[in-house]
């Protein structure tokens, strides 16, 4: 009886294919992709502000100093894309022109009222609660008596 002496098979090494290698890496950059656009989305801030007061303070801040983008998210659904670039055009206060913003109770939710005695502009907003935070009526009143006081 002979014996045979089989040697052990070593297993072949796990070739991978160049096509093979650019799948997986795009499987995995599109992963972290809508990952960091998930992050993105969690950390922009809601639209409004808590109370009133914090909607006038920011209103004016916004509108103070040019910040577009900031009066954009505080105001109601209603207001379409570019309107806040607009609307800060229009008042044209430039830089340096300190708006005050002040809560004017009237019959239903308060009213914003946004003023620059250095450039007579008065501009009274009524405020809106969606979802627990206030926001700026998209339309800003016409003929308010907030701006004759």
């Amino acid at each position: 009886m002979s014996t045979v002496l089989v040697k052990p098979s070593r297993p072949e090494p796990l070739r991978r294919s160049p096509r093979r290698i650019v799948v997986i890496v795009g499987w995995v950059v599109g992963v972290c992709w809508i990952g960091l656009l998930c992050a993105f989305i969690a950390r922009e801030p809601p639209p409004g502000a808590s109370s009133a007061q914090a909607l006038a303070s920011a209103a004016a801040e916004a509108v103070s100093t040019g910040d577009a983008q900031q009066l954009q998210r505080l105001l109601g659904g209603q207001a379409a894309d570019g309107y806040a670039q607009r609307l800060i055009d229009k008042v044209g206060l430039g830089a340096g022109v300190q708006v005050q913003g002040r809560l004017v109770q009237g019959a239903g939710d308060p009213q914003v009222v946004l003023s620059a005695a250095s450039a007579a502009v008065c501009l009274p907003w009524n405020t809106v609660q969606e979802d627990g935070r206030w926001l700026l009526d998209a339309v800003p009143t016409v003929g308010s008596a907030a701006c004759s006081a």
